[in-house]
């Protein structure tokens, strides 16, 4: 089953430091925490402790944990923090339909995604997956301003 910790580690070290790029839609991010999701924090001082504290809480919900491959979690947690819960359980739930399991595809990890998600092999639904990565981050590269992050997001999603 899969854990929490190694999955943070593996983010934190993706997402780094402190960054504020004007073109970041997030506004001033440390650790893949945002000014705009979190207009409270302080964002700049954030510690590590925090950040942990703050990706447990909202991006690593318990079901996780039942995923039985951890590199499938560690994926879909680090599309959480980097896209958003729902659009990476959205991304999920099109590989694994994409691999033949029928899972609705509505952005919410229920007991049918969880299901699937154990009942692929592991190596196909994790390339499936970077395959849906890299197609969200394409769209979203076509928005104005976006273009320029298009190949971080693809080393990301390959990541």
């Amino acid at each position: 089953m899969a854990q929490f910790e190694p999955a943070a580690r593996k983010v934190m070290a993706l997402e780094g430091g402190y960054v504020n790029d004007p073109n970041d839609r997030g506004g001033e991010t440390k650790f893949g925490i945002s000014k705009r999701r979190y207009p409270n924090e302080d964002i700049r001082n954030l510690t590590e402790a925090r950040a942990l504290e703050l990706y447990r809480r909202d991006f690593w919900p318990p079901v996780y944990g039942q995923i039985t491959y951890q590199a499938i979690a560690d994926k879909v947690y680090d599309l959480a923090v980097n896209a958003g819960p729902k659009r990476a359980h959205e991304l999920l739930q099109r590989a694994a339909v994409n691999l033949g399991k029928a899972c609705a595809v509505d952005g919410a990890f229920g007991p049918g995604t969880l299901a699937a998600v154990n009942a692929i092999d592991p190596a196909a639904l994790l390339a499936q997956l970077q395959v849906e990565a890299i197609r969200f981050y394409a769209k979203l590269a076509g928005q104005p301003g976006q273009a320029g992050f298009l190949r971080g997001w693809v080393n990301r999603a390959l990541s």
